[in-house]
C-alpha cells in the first residue's frame, strides 16, 4: 500500500474534469511561508474531450512546472502556456523564474555567529524576460 501521508508531492489522476480543466496544482505552506506539500491532479479528459497519452504527459510536465514555482507563460508554444498547445519547451526565462522562485532559500544564510536563520523572501514576485 502506498503511503500518501509522508509525501511532499502527491500526483493523482482522475477520469474527467467537471470544470473543463486539464490539471491543477495546490500548494500548502507552513508558518514561515515555505511550501510544505504539493498536490497535483491530472485529468484524463474533460466533459467533452478525452486526452491521449502525449497530452497527459504534457499536462503532468506543466503541473510540475507549477510545483517548481512557475506561473503561466503569456505566449503560445510554451509548456507553461495556460491552454494546452504544442509547446513542450521551457524557455531560459522560465529557468530563470524557477531559480528566482526557489533560489532565495538555497543560498547561504549563515549569520556572523554561524547560526542559520530563516532566509529573507525574494524582493520581486515576477521577472521580465525578452522573448
Amino acid at each position: 500500500m502506498l503511503n500518501k501521508e509522508g509525501s511532499d508531492i502527491r500526483v493523482d489522476f482522475k477520469k474527467n474534469s467537471d470544470q473543463d480543466i486539464a490539471g491543477q496544482t495546490m500548494s500548502t505552506f507552513d508558518g514561515s511561508g515555505l511550501i510544505s506539500k504539493i498536490e497535483i491532479t491530472i485529468f484524463k479528459g474533460t466533459s467533452d474531450h478525452e486526452f491521449n497519452n502525449a497530452v497527459i504527459e504534457q499536462i503532468a510536465e506543466h503541473e510540475m512546472g507549477h510545483a517548481l514555482g512557475l506561473g503561466h507563460a503569456n505566449f503560445d508554444g510554451n509548456l507553461m502556456a495556460a491552454l494546452i498547445n504544442d509547446g513542450t519547451q521551457i524557455s531560459e526565462c522560465e529557468i530563470k523564474g524557477v531559480y528566482e522562485a526557489n533560489g532565495w532559500y538555497l543560498e547561504d544564510n549563515d549569520d556572523d555567529d554561524g547560526s542559520n536563520t530563516i532566509p529573507a523572501y525574494p524582493k520581486d514576485d515576477s521577472i521580465i524576460c525578452n522573448t
